[in-house]
Formats: structure tokens, sequence, C-alpha cells
């Protein structure tokens, strides 16, 4: 990371030296002003003086001058850092980014990067500043009396390999304040987004209790962190502390014995103290820049395992291309999330090419799950899945993403135009553009919707829609997907959150697409559901396919009843 920006970071670590500079030029005043009393001719008092007061200020241009050297560098690499974290989430395949919850990468991305940026570059100034500290220290020791210059050496080195003994551990707590940050932002994120439920239903109480646990633990995280840290700075600083006694003594000894002035006594002294104090602050900024690029590894470096994963999907050369036009055969499909409970067993069915199903089954019994698997969402099933005489495994995955379109309960819409909220931002050439899209608005139901908007297709949306209605958010998901041209249409539960005149005219329009569509529902809408062509009934791990006409007689004869699930297997599969 740091070698990403060379110039800048040589610009970096000279303000930073500069800054170790400016310190000894502190002293050096120091140590010229005591100098003083011993003068008698009152020309070099002056002179004195002058160089004093000019050796006092000049630290403060450098300081500027430091400044102005390390911000450019660190603005920079904080921007690499982000663009870098986002890189890798859109990496991922949809199979890995559903492995994790949408917040847990905003968590990421949010507090994660804050956490870094206000630990690293206060880790990185401080380990530059006490380095150059102890490197220009310990140079004026050795120049003015070896033995000297020796003790500090010792010293210095017991005093880093105390200080090692504490690495492990501070990057173990930097990484659970950040499993902390994650848990408490998606602790929020949900309560948030049903606020309104939990105003109604007066139970806010329990969940801002639940959430102020996890505030709690997320700050006695972050006080065992500096607590840990200030440890093991005080412990540095008292054996420091003890090394000096021992100098200081010797020092005075010195003085008593060989004659040595005071001035030089001072600056020897004042030297060591910087060689020894400059590794005992050294350690503790190491041990939190090791933490930091912990998190930098955390945050924007993938593991083994995923870059497996994103190689096999990436690698189309050993794929076939999707191709669905005879028929999409399922055998002896297995799923299950708990060993004990298997979800699908020994599923087969057959799908048609435009043909409409409609998949029904009990809440829990697996049809979402049934849905992501035929998606390519969920890979680990045991079965076979086969387009065309072609394994599911076998198909290359944007092949699989670009043929097959999910619908979901709730259509999530970009904060743009509806223009792009169709395309997603993806244009085919003008011409074809401009015959496509009338034709998409047409099937989908969204000529009235454009007509009446101020902007028609450019028309910008508020956030997430909040301008348009239930049905025109489906219609829009609609449209998306005949955009994408799919040769199929997975809809889960597309009419669930309508009015039921609203989700009736939803249901015909899929029902009237030419592509293939399956589509999970709960609910009857008399004259309009009878026109699927099959249902697919999942009970007990298993499907029937039905006629229209066979599963709603059985249906108003109360065959199927939610609570005793068990009886749905009694009649036999019709393959009609």
């Amino acid at each position: 990371m740091l070698r990403s920006r060379k110039s800048g970071f040589i610009s970096y670590f000279i303000g930073c030296f500069i800054t170790a500079v400016s310190s000894l030029i502190t002293y050096l005043a120091m140590s010229s002003g005591i100098g003083i009393f011993s003068m008698d001719s009152e020309q070099e008092i002056k002179q004195r003086i002058l160089l004093v007061v000019f050796l006092f200020l000049f630290p403060s241009l450098l300081h500027i001058v430091s400044r102005l050297l390390r911000i450019g560098y660190m603005r920079d690499i904080l921007l690499d850092i982000r663009k870098l974290a986002f890189r890798k989430i859109m990496s991922f395949t949809p199979q890995m980014f559903a492995q994790e919850s949408k917040d847990k990468y905003l968590s990421g991305l949010v507090n994660d990067i804050n956490l870094f940026e206000n630990e690293f570059f206060v880790s990185l100034l401080n380990m530059i500043f006490q380095g150059g500290r102890y490197v220009l220290g310990l140079t004026v020791l050795f120049v003015t009396d070896w033995r000297f210059g020796l003790i500090g050496l010792i010293s210095s080195v017991c005093l880093a390999i105390i200080g090692k003994f504490f690495s492990n551990k501070t990057v173990k707590l930097r990484l659970v304040i950040s499993d902390h940050n994650t848990i408490f932002q998606n602790q929020i994120s949900n309560i948030f987004q049903g606020l309104e439920i939990l105003k109604l239903n007066r139970v806010e109480k329990k969940f801002y209790d639940r959430a102020s646990d996890d505030i709690d633990k997320l700050e006695k995280s972050k006080g065992h962190f500096r607590f840990f840290k200030n440890l093991q700075e005080e412990i540095l600083w008292t054996i420091g502390n003890v090394i000096l006694m021992l100098a200081f003594l010797y020092i005075s000894f010195n003085i008593i014995t060989e004659g040595k002035t005071l001035a030089t006594s001072i600056i020897q002294f004042m030297m060591l103290n910087t060689s020894i104090f400059s590794v005992a602050m050294f350690m503790p900024h190491y041990n939190s820049f090791k933490s930091s690029a912990e998190l930098y590894d955390k945050l924007i470096l993938l593991t083994e395992q995923q870059k497996t994963e994103i190689a096999q999907a990436n690698n189309s050369a050993a794929k076939i291309k999707f191709k669905f036009q005879d028929k999409l055969e399922v055998r002896n499909l297995n799923f299950t999330f708990d060993t004990n409970k298997p979800l699908l067993r020994n599923v087969n069915f057959t799908i048609e090419p435009g043909k409409k199903y409609l998949l029904r089954g009990p809440s829990g019994s697996g049809k979402t799950t049934l849905i992501n698997i035929l998606s390519g969402v969920i890979t680990n099933y045991e079965g076979v899945i086969l387009f065309d005489g072609i394994n599911l495994s076998e198909i290359e995955p944007n092949s699989i993403l670009a043929s097959i379109a999910e619908m979901q309960q709730d259509v999530f819409l970009f904060e743009d135009t509806l223009l792009n909220n169709i395309t997603l931002y993806q244009k085919d050439d003008n011409r074809a553009f401009e015959t496509k899209i009338p034709l998409v608005i047409e099937q989908a139901g969204l000529t009235e919707l454009v007509g009446k908007l101020p902007g028609g297709l450019e028309t910008m949306l508020e956030e997430n829609g909040k301008n348009l209605s239930g049905g025109e958010r489906q219609r829009i998901s609609i449209a998306r997907t005949l955009y994408k041209s799919s040769q199929i249409i997975l809809a889960d539960e597309p009419t669930s959150g309508l009015d039921p005149e609203t989700g009736e005219l939803i249901e015909q329009t899929l029902l009237d697409l030419p592509q293939t569509v399956i589509t999970i529902s709960h609910r009857d809408y008399p004259g309009t559901s009878e026109n699927y062509d099959f249902i697919l009934l999942l009970v007990n791990g298993q499907i029937r396919t039905l006629k229209p006409e066979q599963y709603f007689q059985e249906l108003r004869n109360g065959y199927y009843n939610p609570e005793n699930s068990n009886e749905s297997n009694k009649t036999e599969v019709s393959d009609d």
C-alpha cells in the first residue's frame, strides 16, 4: 500500500522526519540557552541569545513545511483504500455477495475505513518521527561518548523486545472493535428499517435496550483497546525512567571524575532520553500500525477461497453458454440448511420454454430457496439441473445472469431517471435502443406512468422510488427483466405488497409475457391464476406438477390445509 505512491510516500516520509529534526533543534536551543550562564563576553551573550531565539522559532516553520508535505499523500491513500474496498465487494459473484448482509459491507466501507484513518496515519507519523529522533539521538551519543551510545543502543533494543510482546494482542483487540462495529451497524439498520412498525406496536423500548447493549459492547471493546495501548506505554515508560535514573548517576559521576562540562553532559542526557523514550513511544505506535495493516488486509485483500471462486466464475473458456430451447430438467434435487432437516428431497420436475408456472407451498417449504438454486445463486445442492441437457454447473455464470432474471417482492430503485432504472445504465446501439424501449414500456404496462410523469422516461425518481406506487415499482421491475432480454423470469411474491386489484394486473402482465415465467405467490386471483400452464406444488420437500384445474378443484375441496401439509402427497403427480 505504502509503495503504491512512491513519490508521495517519499514526501510524506520527509515531512515526518522533519518533525524529528525540529525536536532535536529545540533540544539544541535549550542546551545553548543554558550555556549563556557560563559566558562572560556581552557580545557572545547577545549572539547566543539571537541563536537561541532562531533555534526556538525555526521548528515552527519546519512544522508548516512538514504538514504540507504530508497532507496530499494522506488524502490520496485514503481515497485509494475506499476505491479498493469498494472494488473488492464489486468483484464478488452474486453467490459470494449473498453470503453476508448488506449492512456488513456498508460497515466495512464506513466504520472500518474511519477506524483505519484514525489510527493508521497517527501511528505512521509517530513511527517515522520517533524513529528519526532515535537515529539522530543515538548518532549524537556515539559521536560524543561511545559508551553512552552503547548504553542507549542496548537499552533501546531491550525496550523494543518488550514492546513486541504486546503486538498480537493489539491486533486482536483492533479486529474485535471492527466486529462490534459491524454488529452495531446491522442492529441500527434493522431498527431504522422497521421503526414505523416498532412505533405503531409500541415495542421500541425492547429494541432500544438491545441496541444499547450493542453500544456498550462496542464502547467496551474500544476501552479495552485504549487501556491495553496505554498499559504498554506506561510499562515501557517506567522501564525507560529506570534506565534514565541510572544514566543520570553515571553522568553525575563523569562530571565529578572526568571534569565534563555541564552543557555537554546535558546534551548527552537529553540525547539518551530521546533515544530511550523514542523507542518507548515507537513500539505502541508500531503495534497500532500493525493492527491497522490487518484491518487494511480485511478491507482490501481477497481470501484464497474468494480468489478461487472469482477465478472460476470468470473462466469462461471452460464454460458453455446458456441455452434454453428444449427444456429445463431438475432431477433428484436435494438441499438442506440443517443436516437434521432436509429442505428439498429428491425434487423432480420439468420446465418448458414459454410456459407459465405458479410455485405454491406452505411458508418455509423452500420455494425461495428453489428459485435461488435455479438462478445459480445457491450452488451447494445435490442432484442435477439440466438446461437443454447441459448441467447448470457447466454453464458460464455471466451467461446465466444474462438469461435468467429475478423479480423480488421489494423492488429497489435508484435515485436516478426512470430510463436508467429500467436499463440499469446499459444501452444498446441507438437504433436498437429506440426500437426496444417502447416495446418494453408497452409489455410492462408502463405506458400510462410514462405519459403522466413530467419528464417521461427522463423523470428523476425519488429515493427508492418514494414518488411511485407499489404497482408502478413492480412494473419497472418487469421492464428491467424485459430490457435484459432474459429467457426465464423468476418472480418471488411480486404481488404480496399490493392491493388485490393492482396485484391481479401485475400477475396478468407476467402471464402475457413471451418469456418462461415461474412465480411464487400465495394469492389467488379468480380468472387470472387459472391461466398458468402448470402449478408446482412444493410440500414436504417434494414437488408435484399439476394442471391448474386439478389444483384449484382440490383447493376448493379443502384438500390443501397449511396446518396439515402431510396430506398433500396423497394425490399422484400429474405431468400432463
